[in-house]
């Protein structure tokens, strides 16, 4: 299963980690908007 994240700067990276860290055998995507940070 792919999971994605969409990021918008406020801990996303934190909560992917911890998703990666809890479900180690799925596939992740991760989306950040760095513009609007």
């Amino acid at each position: 299963m792919k999971i994605a994240f969409f990021d918008s700067g406020m801990g996303g990276l934190t909560v992917l980690n911890e998703a990666m860290k809890q479900l180690p055998n799925e596939e992740f995507l991760y989306f950040a908007d760095t513009l609007h940070v």
